[in-house]
């Protein structure tokens, strides 16, 4: 005869897409699960016959949750104070000690085969995904194993749940306030080609759309990683007299190049030209001079995405949510 192979608990979170921490709580008969969730899980137990064991009994009453901070690094770019704040605050938003926070980065996918999230997905009961890529081995990982994840960033894919600044309506907002100021020819300094970076052009291209200026004004430098190539460029553009009216920057470390050519070279800021910066770092208060730029709201940002990790570990569901930003006024700008 042959003996037909037992269920494992593993075996019901991949049936019904949901945790192993969740389908530990619906045999605890916790509370914290959603009637609709309950169901579908104690449906998927009786139709694979599974026999709940000690470990799956015991895994709900573990002392520690353990959620995983993922970070993916690019080499070359060293524009990333923006990141740490933001999971400092992560970290902070954490007020219980049975909640185990643990980060982890990496910046070549051969990495991944030693990562915490590789070698210890069972450890793991939920992840925060940093610099995530469209089609990215750490989301496909997870799903595999049913660990429920957040992304911070915008997602393309509608089932993913997410964390985003409002990147669009912040540059909207900001390229009108450069507009009321009399700034018509705006460079756009940004990174990497992201839905993050595409949304904050778009946001720009938009405001010259609806005022009907010529977008042969908005001027894009792409590619612009760290703040030597920045300082290069700028540095070209006073050479060849081709200096914008105002330099929009997507993100405030990037403004350390662009202050210090126009500085070297004597260039009046605000007077000659303006700048507008992106993130509101703590250190963009102490350029010289100080910068203008669009708060991020980093401790709203990290409460939202570390509730919703946490509620999608209790098998609660969520929703993904944009953080508008808050124009900040200050020396670089009239």
């Amino acid at each position: 005869m042959i003996q037909k192979n037992k269920s494992t608990i593993k075996d019901v979170a991949k049936k019904t897409g949901y945790s192993i921490q969740t389908v530990s709580r619906v045999i605890n008969k916790s509370p914290d699960v959603k009637e609709s969730t309950r169901r579908v899980i104690e449906s998927a137990i009786k139709e694979l016959e599974y026999k709940p064991n000690f470990y799956a009994r015991n895994l709900n009453s573990k002392k520690n949750v353990n959620v995983l901070i993922s970070i993916r690094r690019e080499k070359g770019h060293d524009t990333t104070i923006w990141l740490n704040n933001l999971v400092n605050e992560i970290i902070v938003a954490n007020n219980t000690p049975k909640i185990s926070i643990f980060v982890e980065q990496f910046y070549e996918e051969k990495e991944l085969k030693k990562s915490l999230l590789y070698t210890t997905s069972n450890f793991i009961d939920g992840a925060v995904i940093f610099n995530k890529l469209e089609d990215d081995s750490r989301v496909s990982y997870l799903k595999n194993n049913n660990v429920p994840y957040v992304i911070f960033g915008k997602s393309s894919k509608e089932e993913e749940i997410f964390v985003a600044s409002d990147d669009y309506n912040s540059f909207i907002n900001g390229t009108k306030y450069l507009f009321k100021k009399g700034v018509k020819k705006i460079d756009f300094i940004t990174g990497n080609d992201t839905f993050k970076e595409d949304d904050r052009e778009k946001g720009i291209a938009d405001v010259y759309r609806g005022k009907n200026i010529n977008l042969k004004y908005f001027n894009v430098m792409r590619k612009m990683k760290n703040q030597e190539k920045i300082y290069r460029e700028v540095m070209k553009k006073i050479e060849n007299n081709q200096l914008p009216e105002a330099f929009f920057i997507s993100g405030d470390e990037k403004a350390a190049g662009v202050l210090r050519a126009l500085n070297e070279k004597s260039i009046k800021i605000p007077d000659e030209i303006m700048i507008l910066g992106y993130d509101n770092i703590p250190i963009s208060k102490y350029y010289f001079p100080s910068l203008s730029t669009i708060d991020l709201n980093y401790k709203k940002t990290a409460d939202k995405l570390f509730r919703k990790i946490i509620n999608l570990i209790n098998g609660k569901e969520e929703k993904s949510e944009f953080v508008a930003g808050e124009l900040i006024i200050r020396n670089s700008t009239k």
